[in-house]
């Protein structure tokens, strides 16, 4: 399935390349599509740099399962389908604009603004096709109805793709514009990251949405407004008199692209997935490309919506291709024409004026049930007793509501991190009634079902957690422990294997594997599974090391294991003590090296003054002829056990 995504859409994008080296000239081609890759490149790294480092995040909100090639932290599949996609939607406009006229000017803003609002279409059925075979999963929670399990993040990032860059790149080299101030919009793709790493609202009462949101909002609000105006007239292609000879194909090229495109979907849909649910997400994609004919497009959404409403029965989700419909209707031959562009203008206020309200009353809903909540769970932090804590979950906003699921989420979690397991199976169990779909609910509820030896209720959290969530790797390794606890083996193996699938190189499944490979006496399997993950990287690459030495040494593969050992030391502190005193044995028993394991054991005692490492020590140095200094090596030793005596023995009263 990786390849029927990788090879079509490298294939459609070269077909594309040479279009717009027919169309377009060279200068405008190298420019766009080197661009558009160091965009690519820019935006995934910068993405993965905010929520790791300023947002204490583990991951990019998606994952490539099996990504060809990274170019540090992001996809070479995504940066090609960035190309791919931004490409395709601007070319696919700019001949709705003109009918495939040769020489006709287009609106600038028109064709930014509907190519930037087909990228949402191109997005809807990507991401929804995409989650339904993995290609990628997203780390976010995704269920949503409304589109079809596609997460809004997901649709209103690749809409930003095609203002940051796409809509920046027309406006600067085919708008013509005089004023120095346009060279200011290449800061638009920065100022867009760095309203996203303050994730709370502005304010709760008077705009209740968090910076980003407001951006958002506040760019699909432009992107409609430069529709309904069109702005100046520009060509973005050559004179037939500047072309050279076109290669057989390049003038379909476009045709060819979205055709190849469609056809790629539905052989994941027909072949792999076989849902009729998820046909709904092609609709608005399709609506567009058949505005070609506009009576093709305004049958084709009219006969899909109510054949997926009478045979679904979600009839809220026809609102996307619906808005398709009338959107592009407007703004496109010969519908524009009807109305002069003060009406339309009039129209596209008044259409947002109160789409505004609409958004602004919704997040002030939400923010009022958040501010409730919060108000609650300051109380319950202190609350234990199951009676008090029933009492104070009834206070909540009833009847809970789906998007009350974050916020029960969030005091769960941080009452999980307090300690009071009890409050937190409360919340989160009232979370699942706002919305059992909701994958980190049941991550944090296996948690404080697992703390309140409730190991059942646990087990069956952290299934339904991997069954929404199948990217989430703590509850692979928690629920493997719960399988193993209870003797279920096997299962417990097939899930860590299931989880190495998705993420191949965490480490944290790898040495949980390797746990239980080891426990079964399986060591070559163990060994081959940790020399295969040499390659990671992270803070836990010192386990993997001293397990990696650890196996070697009982397999009675002493120099290989020194060589791990040593690596264990150099990759922190962690690990040192042990790894030296490994180290130390097998310099001492093994080579008849004292005076290696002599260094060892002092690094081993300097780093963890424990009574083993002094014992060692006295014995190599006895061994050497050292008498006073075993001498003190033995009265240290004895010193450090009743140190770790006293510490042990229970405290009186």
């Amino acid at each position: 399935m990786h390849l029927l995504l990788m090879i079509p859409s490298s294939l459609l994008l070269l077909l594309l390349l040479l279009h717009s080296w027919h169309y377009r000239g060279r200068r405008a081609t190298l420019i766009f599509f080197i661009g558009c890759f160091a965009f690519g490149v820019l935006r995934g790294n910068t993405i993965y740099q905010i929520i790791t480092n300023l947002l204490g995040g583990t991951t990019l909100p998606y994952l490539m399962v099996r990504p060809v090639v990274k170019v540090w932290q992001a996809s070479l599949q995504e940066c090609i389908g960035w190309i791919f996609a931004l490409y395709l939607c601007w070319s696919t406009v700019e001949w709705l604009l003109t009918r495939g006229s040769d020489g006709e000017k287009v609106p600038l803003f028109r064709l930014a603004g509907l190519s930037a609002l087909m990228m949402g279409t191109v997005a809807y059925a990507v991401e929804a096709t995409a989650a339904a075979v993995k290609w990628w999963v997203w780390t976010i929670p995704v269920r949503n109805q409304f589109y079809s399990d596609v997460p809004f993040a997901g649709v209103i990032a690749w809409i930003s793709t095609g203002v940051d860059f796409l809509g920046v790149f027309l406006i600067l080299y085919y708008g013509g514009f005089k004023s120095r101030w346009r060279w200011l919009l290449p800061l638009l793709f920065p100022l867009h990251m760095w309203l996203h790493v303050k994730v709370s609202n502005i304010d709760a009462t008077w705009l209740p949405l968090n910076p980003a949101e407001l951006w958002h909002w506040l760019m699909l609000c432009a992107l409609f407004l430069g529709v309904a105006v069109g702005g100046p007239l520009v060509s973005t292609r050559l004179e037939p008199s500047e072309r050279g000879k076109a290669l057989p194909g390049v003038r379909q090229a476009v045709f060819i692209a979205l055709g190849g495109f469609l056809l790629t979907l539905l052989a994941a849909h027909l072949g792999k997935v076989r849902d009729p649910y998820l046909l709904i997400s092609l609709v608005p994609f399709i609506t567009v490309v058949l505005f070609i004919r506009p009576l093709w497009a305004a049958a084709f959404c009219t006969a899909s919506c109510l054949a997926y409403g009478f045979m679904v029965g979600a009839w809220s989700m026809l609102l996307a291709p619906l808005l398709v419909l009338v959107v592009y209707g407007s703004g496109l031959p010969p519908f524009d024409s009807r109305l002069s562009c003060p009406w339309r203008l009039r129209a596209a206020a008044v259409a947002l004026l109160l789409a505004s309200v609409v958004v602004f009353l919704g997040y002030s809903t939400r923010a009022r049930r958040y501010a409730d909540f919060s108000r609650i769970g300051d109380t319950l932090q202190n609350e234990t007793t199951e009676t008090g804590v029933e009492r104070l979950v009834s206070e909540m906003p009833d009847p809970p509501k789906p998007e009350d699921s974050f916020h029960l989420n969030q005091l769960g979690a941080s009452l999980n991190k307090h300690q009071n397991y009890i409050a937190a199976r409360a919340v989160l169990e009232r979370g699942l009634v706002a919305d059992s779909t909701y994958p980190y609910l049941w991550i944090n509820l296996g948690w404080s079902c697992m703390h309140l030896n409730q190991y059942d209720r646990a087990v069956e959290a952290y299934e339904r957690a991997i069954q929404l969530d199948p990217v989430d790797i703590e509850s692979y390794v928690f629920l493997g422990q719960l399988y193993e606890g209870r003797e279920r083996a096997q299962e417990a193996e097939a899930l860590y294997r299931r989880g190495l699938s998705y993420r191949p190189s965490d480490i944290r499944i790898v040495l949980a594997l390797e746990s239980l490979l080891y426990r079964q006496g399986r060591l070559d399997e163990a060994t081959s599974l940790l020399k295969g993950s040499l390659h990671a990287s992270g803070e836990d690459m010192g386990k993997l090391y001293a397990r990696l030495a650890g196996d070697l040494l009982k397999m009675g593969k002493g120099d290989e294991a020194m060589t791990y050992y040593k690596e264990t030391i150099r990759e922190g502190v962690h690990q040192i003590s042990a790894a030296a005193l490994s180290l130390a044995y097998i310099y001492w028993k093994d080579r008849n090296d004292p005076e290696n394991a002599l260094r060892y054991v002092r690094l081993a005692a300097a780093v963890n003054p424990v009574a083993e490492a002094f014992t060692m020590k006295a014995a190599i140095l006895e061994s050497m002829g050292h008498a006073d200094e075993a001498q003190e090596a033995y009265r240290q030793a004895a010193q450090a056990q009743a140190q770790a005596e006293a510490q042990a023995a229970p405290k009186g009263n």
